[in-house]
């Protein structure tokens, strides 16, 4: 059976963005991180994330699966979306939110209507002190367990709901696709 959706996935700075770019500079259906698209209207998210905000994320996301079905129903298969309900799903479980529950539920509900293939950047979380703007040492150690808990608990959602994944080595990647950028 043919992929419908490949969520690209990965903590902060790992590479998704890039790699999305990629993909779709090669012509293949492509959808951005709608937290990132909060974050570029002024939100803070993240480590500083709260219920109100990932629950935006998680509205606008179940919004644009409409545009995610309307991809495939013309054939435009796979669609690969950076971040996707995993991602927000994971961030929710790390900040320990009360709508990590009802958001899995609902979820779950829509996943079997996907065959999904997931790819997961993984990067040491050591590396976001290096690629982002985090200046103090007390907010690298927070940002750093944030971060590293925000990928075991994407591992641990993949695995749970039994979604086929697999993992690229964000150092490498990055390095090969400024090649094709």
């Amino acid at each position: 059976m043919q992929t419908d959706i490949v969520p690209i996935l990965g903590i902060h700075t790992s590479g998704k963005s890039t790699l999305i770019q990629a993909i779709k500079k090669m012509d293949f259906s492509t959808l951005g991180e709608i937290a990132q698209e909060m974050i570029d209207e002024g939100t803070q998210l993240g480590m500083y994330g709260c219920e109100e905000n990932q629950r935006i994320i998680m509205e606008r996301e179940f919004q644009r699966d409409a545009q995610v079905q309307e991809l495939l129903r013309t054939g435009n298969k796979p669609v690969y979306i950076e971040s996707w309900h995993i991602g927000n799903l994971a961030h929710c479980k790390a900040l320990g939110l009360p709508l990590f529950d009802q958001y899995l539920e609902s979820f779950k509900r829509i996943k079997d209507q996907y065959t999904i293939d997931a790819v997961f950047l993984n990067l040491d979380p050591n590396e976001i002190c290096y690629r982002s703007k985090i200046e103090t040492p007390d907010n690298m150690n927070k940002a750093i367990d944030f971060h590293r808990k925000v990928g075991e608990e994407t591992i641990q959602i993949l695995q749970n709901l039994d979604i086929p994944h697999h993992y690229i080595n964000s150092d490498q990647m990055l390095k090969e696709i400024k090649i094709i950028l």
